[in-house]
């Protein structure tokens, strides 16, 4: 699954960016959900927890995702980043 360092603060949904370039903090990077994706698997695949995802993307209760959405996902490996 491929990552982005940046993306544009619109595609995040957040609407405290001073910028339109929102960057991951270190040890992070943004995830684009796909057709079938859910917090549980998504969470599965980076290591970490339903929890956890829904405290990094402010997500409350029973948020659902959207195609096309990213998400800050935790990320150890560097080699996942999109090139």
């Amino acid at each position: 699954q491929w990552l982005n360092h940046s993306v544009d603060s619109s595609l995040h949904g957040t609407e405290e960016a001073s910028s339109d370039l929102l960057t991951a903090p270190d040890g992070h990077g943004y995830y684009e959900v796909v057709s079938q994706d859910t917090l549980y698997s998504i969470a599965l695949s980076f290591g970490t927890t339903t929890r956890e995802l829904r405290r990094l993307n402010k997500l409350e209760g029973d948020d659902e995702l959207s195609v096309g959405q990213y998400l800050l996902v935790p990320v150890a490996d560097e080699s996942l980043y999109e090139s």
